[in-house]
């Protein structure tokens, strides 16, 4: 019922590219079936779901999820989740309640745009990544993030250098939320 009313809501090609994708990953489960995935966890602790893979559920369905035992269905935004944990790591208050908005703010440019830059930076993204003429905006547009961080947030920027050179810190850290304690 509750995919219905998702889907009807849509346009024709969406609604029949989001029942391709859902129908990909979990098959048909009609009313009344239990759609069950397999969990698994890697040694830095980073969680995958397979068989079928519903983490990869297009996200304008995933409200349709409903537990079969009444738990708490949850989503966790891990790119605002690893913001938060460079923040801490850093030794800094983050701006809250947005973190990207905060930078967007202050560079006059869109939330959406500084999240996936900060993300990129936080996963060894460099400037020279961004080469080419369709990415010439996101260059321009890091080194005035670049220049923002050096400048007015010194131990962000510190910190993000740090992360750059431990590739698994950023996943170990977020997984422990899982970890039973």
């Amino acid at each position: 019922t509750s995919a219905s009313s998702i889907l009807s809501s849509s346009e024709e090609p969406q609604r029949s590219n989001l029942c391709r994708a859902t129908t990909m990953l979990v098959g048909y489960c009609g009313h009344g079936h239990v759609c069950h995935t397999v969990w698994t966890q890697n040694d830095t602790g980073r969680i995958y779901s397979s068989d079928p893979p519903i983490m990869n559920l297009p996200s304008r369905v995933r409200p349709a999820l409903v537990s079969s035992t009444g738990g708490v269905v949850g989503e966790v935004d891990f790119s605002i989740f690893e913001m938060r944990i460079l923040y801490k790591f850093a030794g800094v208050q983050p701006p809250d309640p947005d973190i990207a908005g905060f930078f967007a703010d202050q560079l006059g440019a869109p939330r959406d745009d500084i999240k996936l830059l900060i993300n990129a930076m936080l996963h060894g993204q460099t400037l020279g990544h961004l080469v080419g003429k369709e990415r010439y905006l996101d260059a321009r547009l890091r080194k005035r993030l670049d220049v923002l961080l050096q400048s007015k947030h010194p131990r962000i920027w510190e910190t993000i250098a740090f992360l750059k050179k431990q590739p698994t810190y950023l996943q170990t850290k977020g997984a422990e939320v899982f970890f039973i304690p």
